[in-house]
């Protein structure tokens, strides 16, 4: 997944309806399928791996009212007529990034304090601060919850309150007409990194299962954030003596907050050694070449039965020889 959102309302004012059309008609790619693995041929591999536990969306929202102040950036603006009504037909938004500015939170699961990182390697940096969605923790659950001892897991409470969310590089942009001429007016000259809505903050509070047995369980958060400008309004009039108006600006800022739980797991994965997956979803063998001048090269086949051949075409010494090698190329 670039960091970049941008919205446009194309639509009357005060009625939102977006069209969208497809982007240079591109072609998303299919995931890679498996067709023909013989499962005789595949070893039993020991692994620890992160296993998700159980997830849930949750989601809040704030409508807001500001007020504006908007310049006129058309061309032949001095054509306007004093005095003529400024009315706006058309409304966009555009920013880059919606996220938190803590490094470091508090929530509350079960009741109990817990502190949530932000996750290594992401954060948006814009105009020398550092913005972040996503999170993560670790909870162990109490044994005097465990009641149900049919039940893997518990049902767990999170509350996270007072949540402030910040925006990089708003930018609003309005169309309408001064008279019977048009124009284009944008927010402001430079555009608005800053918390969203001074004084405002969202709560979210949710269910979800962690494992029981005083397993430490790691908690995934993602924020998804949605800034619209629903509506504009303005009684301004048109002056010379300034390119400046002020116009109402009806804000929808919803976040939906995805969380998962996770837990170390060992497990046995069934593989093939040595399989490449071709695009078409083929399955072969991958013979290597030697790691050295002097050490003879094998090549597989590629009819059906994947034989694999060296000069003398024995199979069994063709095997014997690619397993020498790649110790010899491990080592």
């Amino acid at each position: 997944m670039s960091n970049k959102k941008g919205r446009i309302d194309k639509s009357v004012n005060c009625h939102k309806e977006i069209k969208f059309k497809e982007n240079c008609d591109l072609n998303c790619c299919d995931n890679l399928v498996v067709r023909d693995s013989d499962i005789y041929e595949a070893e039993c591999v020991p692994v620890i791996t992160e296993k998700i536990f159980d997830s849930i969306i949750l989601e809040d929202f704030k409508y807001r009212v500001e007020d504006e102040e908007f310049t006129i950036v058309s061309t032949g603006k001095c054509n306007y007529d004093e005095g003529a009504p400024i009315c706006i037909d058309k409304i966009g938004i555009t920013y880059d990034f919606i996220g938190i500015a803590e490094e470091k939170k508090e929530e509350l699961v079960n009741s109990e304090s817990v502190i949530f990182s932000a996750e290594p390697g992401t954060g948006y940096n814009t105009c020398d601060e550092v913005f972040y969605n996503e999170y993560i923790g670790t909870f162990i659950t109490n044994r005097c919850c465990e009641k149900d001892n049919k039940k893997q897991g518990i049902k767990s409470r999170v509350l996270e309150n007072n949540v402030k969310f910040y925006v990089s590089n708003l930018q609003i942009a309005l169309i309408g007409t001064i008279g019977d001429k048009k124009f284009k007016a944008i927010s402001s000259n430079m555009p608005y990194t800053g918390h969203i809505f001074d004084g405002v903050s969202l709560d979210f509070y949710g269910r979800i299962n962690l494992p029981k047995g005083s397993r430490k369980a790691t908690i995934h958060e993602e924020y998804d954030g949605c800034l619209t400008a629903e509506c504009a309004t303005t009684n301004c009039l048109y002056s010379s003596d300034s390119d400046t108006f002020t116009a109402a600006i009806e804000f929808l800022l919803v976040v939906e907050k995805t969380m998962y739980s996770t837990v170390t797991e060992k497990m046995a994965v069934f593989t093939m050694s040595n399989a490449i997956i071709s695009r078409s979803g083929e399955v072969s063998h991958a013979c290597y070449d030697d790691c050295s001048e002097d050490e003879p090269s094998y090549n597989c086949s590629s009819d059906e039965s994947r034989e694999c051949f060296n000069e003398t075409h024995n199979e069994s010494i063709c095997k014997y020889e690619i397993e020498r090698i790649e110790d010899i190329c491990r080592d």
